[in-house]
């Protein structure tokens, strides 16, 4: 019996080539799975970074352009902040804090975060001037902030994936004029 299960163990068993070569090729196609895991992940990401900025900045540049146009008057400016006053007579506020990369919208003291990680962001004020008989168009101001009829506003907000910024970023650029 002894005799017939040695030979039959043999006739079954891995040599160490054999061995050497599956491990070998084992790990190959590892190597193939955590590279395509890697790069999949980082791309997710990505995406996943693009889909949530680009929704902020939405969501910013609606808030805004409401503000905006139902506001009565520019009461100041500056390159990083507008002061409103809206037909309810509330003051509205947009501030940009470079150093915190953040703008904030204030409202009767109220502050409330829009926009994080924003890289730069600028305002610039017009005015409505005749260009010629009857046509008007929007041309810079350097006059008094009640001057202004159109907001300009844009910014550049990004993010790190994995500590390095990889073609995370969104771009806004808008004019917004008053209504009233």
């Amino acid at each position: 019996m002894s005799i017939k299960l040695s030979t039959l163990s043999r006739k079954f068993a891995f040599t160490m080539v054999e061995f050497a070569v599956a491990m070998g090729v084992g790990m190959v196609l590892m190597v193939a799975l955590v590279s395509f895991m890697m790069y999949t992940g980082l791309s997710l990401a990505g995406v996943a970074n693009y889909v949530d900025l680009e929704s902020q900045s939405q969501q910013t540049l609606d808030r805004m352009v409401e503000d905006v146009r139902q506001g009565s008057k520019l009461t100041d400016y500056a390159t990083n902040k507008v002061v409103f006053v809206d037909s309810a007579t509330n003051v509205i506020s947009y501030i940009y804090d470079p150093s915190a990369r953040v703008l904030t919208r204030k409202v009767n003291g109220e502050v409330r975060t829009l926009l994080q990680e924003c890289d730069g962001l600028n305002f610039s004020i017009f005015q409505r001037s005749p260009v010629s008989t009857n046509i008007y168009d929007l041309v810079p101001t350097t006059l008094a902030a009640t001057n202004c009829k159109a907001l300009q506003v844009r910014w550049n907000c990004s993010r790190t994936i994995l500590g390095s910024k990889r073609n995370t970023e969104t771009v806004q650029s808008t004019k917004i004029v008053l209504r009233n």
